[in-house]
């Protein structure tokens, strides 16, 4: 075994005789090398010159970051959608399964006297949020300002009423 078998990127490139014989003989060989694949993989996206986000904008794939916060009486959940329009969004509510499902279309002209250049990228995305307690569906609301919605999902009074403190004694 050389010292470059040791390092877990790189191992696509080598193209090594006895990993392919070890593939065929074995299952559990053709594991481990996808697993080092995929290690490749990310340490190629985590440090190579073309991170995971170039690569979905380039791709069209749009993900939009999410932040869940709770507290005693209610659940509120901010979804960062840049380059959406309010009318691309869905919000749904199905027991205590959250969707949010939308669209982002965008457009971009470049113009010169020689030239015309059009870009057009268009998506979906669709992120569910299982909320685990049950919620007032009568008194939630959501909004949508500058590219950031917030939904914030009043909790049921039993829902805010389960927690209790229990004593603990010696012996």
């Amino acid at each position: 075994m050389s010292i470059r078998d040791l390092v877990p990127f790189g191992r696509e490139q080598r193209g090594d005789l006895t990993t392919a014989r070890r593939e065929a003989e074995s299952p559990f060989a053709r594991l481990h090398n996808e697993m080092d694949r995929l290690f490749d993989r990310f340490y190629t996206d985590f440090f190579g010159d073309r991170g995971m986000l170039e690569r979905q904008r380039e791709s069209g794939e749009f993900m939009p970051d999410i932040d869940v916060t709770e507290n005693n009486k209610e659940i509120r959940v901010s979804a960062e959608l840049p380059g959406v329009d309010e009318k691309d969004i869905d919000v749904e509510l199905d027991g205590d399964m959250l969707s949010i499902h939308g669209q982002k279309r965008e457009e971009k002209e470049t113009q010169n006297e020689q030239w015309t250049r059009r870009a057009c990228t268009y998506g979906s995305f669709l992120r569910r949020i299982p909320l685990g307690i049950t919620v007032d569906e009568s008194r939630i609301t959501a909004t949508f300002n500058k590219g950031i919605l917030k939904i914030t999902l009043p909790k049921l009074k039993q829902a805010e009423e389960t927690g209790k403190r229990i004593k603990v004694t010696p012996g």
